[in-house]
């Protein structure tokens, strides 16, 4: 009996030690969104998605205004994004979050008219170019915790289509949505 109660003891001590660390979920910020149509992305339709649209300017004040959520920067001409959406939107129908879309070259509310701003104040998460300068790169998604960048991803790293590369950039894309709650 004392052998079987110490096993138990120390079974529990090594899941204890390897269990992964819990994140504190948070509820996300309603922002003033707009229905965006997302048809143009490869694998996508029009009204079924979990993207809504924001305009850099309301992005920019959410941010100083200590918002939280998940946010996408990209545009449909972006080849890397064209296969990245419909792996982000799978990952927030598992999840049961909503992703803030900003169109980086929608007519009605152009990025570059806000590009200083953005720079600034998403330079924790930017790369530099070879000149040393800050750029905006595509997809770019992360998540803000009153109005903190907590993860992101820029890119699709090594994918390559398959199966396997498929799975790795949900997960990866589940990951940065786990600070939030499934209730939106």
């Amino acid at each position: 009996m004392k052998k079987i109660l110490i096993a138990l003891v120390v079974l529990g001590i090594m899941l204890t030690g390897c269990a992964k660390e819990e994140v504190e979920k948070v509820d996300i910020s309603e922002l003033n969104s707009y229905r965006v149509d997302m048809s143009s992305y490869s694998g996508m339709n029009s009204v079924d998605h979990s993207f809504k649209g924001i305009t850099p300017e309301e992005f920019l004040n959410a941010q100083k205004d200590g918002a939280s959520g998940i946010f996408y920067l990209g545009y449909t001409g972006c080849h890397i994004c064209q296969n990245a959406v419909s792996l982000m939107n799978e990952a927030a129908i598992q999840s049961g979050v909503y992703i803030y879309y900003i169109d980086c070259y929608n007519e009605l509310y152009p990025l570059l008219d806000y590009e200083e701003d953005f720079i600034e104040t998403l330079k924790p998460m930017l790369r530099k170019d070879e000149n040393g300068k800050y750029g905006i790169y595509t997809p770019h998604v992360f998540a803000m915790v009153n109005g903190e960048y907590v993860d992101y991803e820029i890119g699709l790293g090594d994918y390559d289509g398959s199966e396997k590369a498929r799975e790795k950039a949900i997960n990866r894309y589940k990951e940065i949505m786990s600070y939030f709650i499934e209730a939106q």
